[in-house]
């Protein structure tokens, strides 16, 4: 990336998703972190609506990704689909877990606590103890905007690596995570074709990987 003018602008090519699934009704992406979901007025070019439209053909957006955030997305294909997946989402009707390292000792718990005046609920399971960190699977039972970065948040717990809620200024661990440790896992919907249950799930990407099995031995300096 290059400062121009204040903004930075990008030059290298953006990164590209990996296809988890495709039909002819949706399509399943792992969307690698520092790629946009869908066009901003702060993105111009290379977004991942956009590259799965000159792949696929006609691409309907269902939800988003944040920008830092990687993982699991599903597409719609169709007009069909993207009504019912959409619906699927208002209802909550949607398996969403997601794997995050938050800052200090997390404890398994529920958190029902309003975003922007809107219910809000974060169910929170500990999936391994680090050195000053917590690897917590996460199962949202709403979706608002930064809910599980808020959440945690609130708890004392920020995400690891999140600047916006206080994962960057903590000092409780090193080494420091090398982005926003929030990865979309598991993603499971009712098909709008066939009317099956699907599920589908990624591991960790290797930046994440890498940097958590350094917080699971105890420094020797």
């Amino acid at each position: 990336e290059v400062n121009v003018g204040g903004a930075f602008e990008r030059r290298e090519p953006p990164p590209e998703p990996e296809i988890v699934f495709v039909d002819d009704h949706v399509i399943v992406a792992d969307k690698p972190a520092g790629l946009v979901t869908a066009p901003t007025p702060e993105s111009d070019r290379g977004d991942l609506l956009d590259q799965l439209t000159r792949r696929f053909g006609e691409v309907y957006l269902v939800h988003r990704l944040d920008l830092p955030t990687s993982g699991l997305l599903v597409f719609a294909r169709t007009r069909d689909a993207n009504k019912q997946l959409g619906d699927a989402f208002v209802r909550h009707d949607v398996d969403r877990e997601y794997r995050a390292v938050a800052v200090g000792a997390v404890t398994p718990q529920t958190v029902d606590r309003p975003i922007q005046g809107k219910r809000a609920v974060t169910h929170i399971a500990v999936a391994e103890a680090l050195v000053g960190a917590t690897l917590v699977a996460v199962r949202l039972e709403t979706g608002r905007t930064h809910q599980i970065r808020i959440h945690l948040a609130g708890l004392g717990h920020p995400v690891a690596g999140d600047p916006q809620h206080g994962g960057e200024t903590s000092r409780t661990f090193e080494p420091r995570a090398p982005r926003l440790a929030l990865h979309a896992a598991t993603l499971g919907f009712t098909h709008p074709a066939t009317g099956e249950r699907v599920r589908f799930e990624r591991d960790l990407p290797a930046d994440l990987a890498r940097w958590i099995a350094r917080l699971r031995t105890p420094r020797s300096d």
